[in-house]
């Protein structure tokens, strides 16, 4: 048993100064990887002078070509709204201030240039207002006027 303990006082006493060159060899190596001449070579700048479009406007565009085509039921109107904004927009909330006891009364089918304007088609005659929010959020509620 004494010999046991021995050894493993031994281990203990010497494993840090086995440890402290084999990392030092380990840096050391990694380092001849990188040769001093790689890091004196500098690759050309080239300027070009193109605006910046960003990917988004790319999938607006491409969104504004084609026609928006919704179809409402018969039923109430808040669902329906919902999910058409959902679809139209990436909104992950929507707080809905207006009455939910809303109703579409028939089977409605329209086209439109884009998501906003069908919306707005669908909202207006119930004078409602649609707000968009950046962080995915949406509010349908009211207009502050009335028609």
């Amino acid at each position: 048993m004494g010999q046991g303990v021995y050894f493993s006082q031994v281990i203990r006493r010497i494993l840090p100064y086995l440890a402290l060159p084999l990392a030092i060899w380990c840096t050391s190596s990694y380092s001849q990887i990188d040769s001093p001449v790689a890091a004196s070579t500098c690759p050309s700048f080239s300027f070009a002078a193109e605006p910046f479009k960003p990917q988004r406007a790319a999938v607006t565009e491409a969104a504004a070509a084609q026609a928006i085509t919704a179809r409402l039921q018969p039923g109430l109107l808040k669902p329906q709204v919902e999910s058409l904004i959902k679809q139209g927009f990436d909104v992950e909330y929507i707080d809905w201030r207006a009455s939910p006891h809303y109703r579409w009364s028939t089977h409605f089918e329209f086209a439109a240039d884009d998501w906003q304007r069908a919306l707005t088609k669908i909202l207006q005659p119930y004078q409602l207002q649609l707000t968009l929010y950046a962080n995915h959020m949406a509010v349908v509620a009211p207009t502050a006027q009335v028609q």
